[in-house]
């Protein structure tokens, strides 16, 4: 009767061990979902989503999420196109030329024109001397024009 009682208990044991595995469900394929959403947790309200304008680390990052710049710089240093198609540097390295590319557009669908790219550029010329970052202060510092040498409406 006390090997029964034990054998009883063993497979007790065994059988509540065992019994989630014979409720698992079979896996489930899922499709990717369109949209992605992404919360970000913050401890205050950004001033501004400008990039240009960004005087603490939280609005540079959002901002960064939010607008597509010329290029990105990759973790091996190399550029990857986003709103430039591409670009010629002069041999000095003093003047960069952009070209954008033709299917860039704003969220509205329009599209994103050379005078947009220059208008930025403005705006972050006239805000470099602000509470910005100290590289960033110096990266614009570093612009001494902004010319669109061309903009043709694309159709």
């Amino acid at each position: 009767m006390k090997h029964f009682s034990i054998l009883v208990a063993i497979l007790s044991v065994l059988m509540l061990c065992l019994a989630p595995l014979a409720c698992s469900s079979p896996e489930v394929v899922v499709d990717e979902p369109e949209s992605v959403k992404l919360n970000i947790g913050m401890t205050s309200s950004p001033n501004t989503l400008v990039p240009m304008k960004s005087e603490k680390l939280i609005q540079a990052s959002l901002a960064q999420l939010i607008w597509e710049p010329l290029v990105r710089q990759l973790e091996d240093g190399t550029l990857e196109p986003c709103l430039a198609a591409s670009w010629d540097v002069s041999e000095d390295k003093l003047e960069y030329t952009f070209y954008i590319d033709p299917d860039a557009a704003w969220s509205d669908g329009n599209p994103v024109t050379a005078e947009d790219v220059k208008y930025s550029f403005e705006v972050g010329k006239r805000h470099h001397g602000e509470d910005l970052f100290a590289q960033t202060k110096k990266a614009w510092a570093q612009i001494d024009s902004i010319e669109v040498v061309e903009d043709e409406q694309r159709g």
